[in-house]
């Protein structure tokens, strides 16, 4: 896994060594470069020499700003949504495009999402997009510095069933206290009641620590969402989450 601490060490080191490198071009030619010229070229209004530690830190943010297959990978996230982004496909029907906005625009605001613990619920017809807006919106939450963690709820049941004791403990904990958590296809997993009463925990814990889920589902979780899972379940995500219907044929 990727921590930010990972980010602060490699800062240190990485501006370490562009300081060597400035001090060595100051010893080759000091009447060029050294920092009193760095700063007579900005009074004077000459185009200024390229600072190292400048070049460094825009080199740290734009790689701060790009979303590795590693921090994928730790995320959960399965390789066929690695290129998940908000472009809307041309056979998206009026309704999936005004979903699918209604998704970016959550996600350009995501520090405050995370913050309040405001989540998405999607829902619609299978092949409208969902897991991926569902995805693009998990790698701006990475970008932002966020931790994030995608599952699929029928892997979700099965690594519950098969995992160890120390396995499953150290799983529930993660994604009951990961900043965004990410659901895929609610409602495919068979509704045993010792299922229901787990998705009530998480829900509940995610609930009360006010941390977001984006949830997508082929059910529509107001009506049939009833059937299958508890009243109190249904109530808190719709309380939580932002309710979008992808309407539509479709698109694969």
């Amino acid at each position: 896994m990727i921590k930010r601490e990972y980010h602060v060490i490699k800062e240190v080191a990485q501006v370490a060594e562009f300081a060597t490198i400035w001090e060595t071009l100051e010893r080759a030619n000091p009447k060029v470069f050294n920092r009193q010229n760095l700063r007579d070229a900005g009074e004077k209004g000459l185009p200024p020499m390229p600072d190292p530690n400048e070049m460094l830190m825009k080199i740290i943010r734009e790689e701060q700003q790009t979303v590795t297959a590693a921090r994928l990978s730790s995320a959960h996230v399965p390789r066929r949504f690695y290129r998940s982004d908000f472009s809307i496909p041309q056979t998206a029907t009026p309704e999936i495009r005004t979903a699918m906005a209604t998704v970016k625009a959550y996600a350009d605001n995501i520090d405050d999402h995370v913050k309040l613990g405001d989540g998405l619920l999607m829902y619609g017809d299978v092949g409208t997009g969902k897991t991926t807006k569902a995805v693009a919106v998990l790698k701006r939450a990475l970008q932002s510095g966020h931790g994030a963690f995608f599952i699929p709820m029928v892997q979700l049941v099965d690594n519950l069933l098969t995992m160890s004791r120390d396995e499953r403990r150290e799983f529930e904990h993660r994604i009951t206290n990961v900043s965004l958590l990410v659901l895929d296809d609610l409602g495919a997993e068979q509704a045993q009641p010792w299922v229901v009463n787990k998705i009530d925990a998480i829900v509940t814990a995610r609930y009360n620590n006010m941390k977001p889920m984006i949830i997508t589902t082929n059910i529509d979780i107001e009506t049939a969402g009833v059937d299958k899972y508890n009243m109190r379940t249904i109530d808190r995500l719709v309380e939580m989450c932002t309710v979008v219907r992808f309407k539509g044929q479709s698109m694969r």
